[in-house]
């Protein structure tokens, strides 16, 4: 039989007969979690959030920040050496002499070097090192340059320079007077260095020609042959400085005497 639709219509929602009884579940109810459950889970993400922290260095094992962490002990060292030891002033040695100049040394408390020790009158100082007025500590050893003049030069006889021209080596530092003449000084030998025929002795001009025959190598400063010319006849001060090798026109080699001029004067001119 068909149902009209102006019927009602109703669901018979009771349960057979026979079945259990189900509580049906009420609309808006939630599951309620027990105290220590919270509590625990809770615990567990705290303690994985620390170790996180830890791994990357934010916090350290005792949950402390590396700021807040105390700092590691350190030494101090005190960089000022005049702390443990005995200082004094760097006295200004430049242009005394050497026996001023160990008194100085002594009176300011300073070792006076061993080179300064041995140098007399005649020697000054030039430079310095550590410069004057620095605190130093006295055992500092100050460094010196100083200036010595040359022993005067000798007078040699003719023997005597034939004797040098023939070992120069076994004459190094010998201080003589020696004459000559200018063979050639132009751009080849510079400004400072020259050749000449010497001798210990004088040799006057013949018929416009003079005989020194010993081939030398000089050399001194610009300003000391700044008047020198080549065909100069002259006389010279020097010391003994070993021999020289030069390389010739025509490709040969040629060893000479060598001598360092402190002082020279022209005296004439030859062919």
């Amino acid at each position: 039989m068909s149902l009209s639709p102006s019927q009602d219509h109703h669901t018979d929602t009771t349960p057979p007969s026979g079945s259990p009884d189900v509580e049906a579940p009420q609309s808006g109810t939630r599951r309620r979690l027990s105290t220590p459950s919270v509590v625990y889970g809770g615990l567990g993400v705290l303690a994985v959030l620390i170790v996180v922290l830890v791994a990357v260095g934010v916090v350290d094992k005792e949950g402390r920040s590396p700021a807040s962490a105390p700092a590691a002990p350190t030494a101090t060292v005190n960089a000022d050496p005049c702390a443990r030891t005995a200082c004094a002033t760097v006295p200004n040695l430049v242009g005394l002499t050497a026996p001023r100049a160990r008194q100085v040394l002594t009176q300011a408390g300073f070792t006076v070097p061993s080179d300064l020790a041995r140098l007399g009158e005649d020697s000054t100082v030039t430079r310095q090192y550590p410069s004057a007025l620095y605190t130093m500590p006295t055992s500092t050893l100050l460094s010196l340059t100083y200036y010595t003049p040359p022993a005067p030069a000798r007078a040699i006889a003719a023997r005597d320079w034939a004797l040098i021209a023939k070992s120069p080596d076994a004459h190094v530092g010998e201080r003589i007077v020696v004459y000559g003449q200018v063979t050639q000084f132009d751009s080849a030998t510079g400004t400072s260095a020259f050749r000449a025929n010497v001798d210990g002795v004088v040799h006057k001009p013949s018929y416009g020609y003079v005989d020194y025959e010993t081939n030398t190598f000089l050399n001194g400063s610009g300003t000391l042959f700044a008047q020198l010319v080549k065909d100069d006849l002259f006389r010279a001060e020097v010391t003994v400085t070993g021999s020289y090798s030069y390389s010739t026109t025509m490709g040969g080699t040629m060893t000479v005497p060598q001598l360092q001029v402190t002082a020279i004067d022209v005296t004439g001119t030859a062919k």
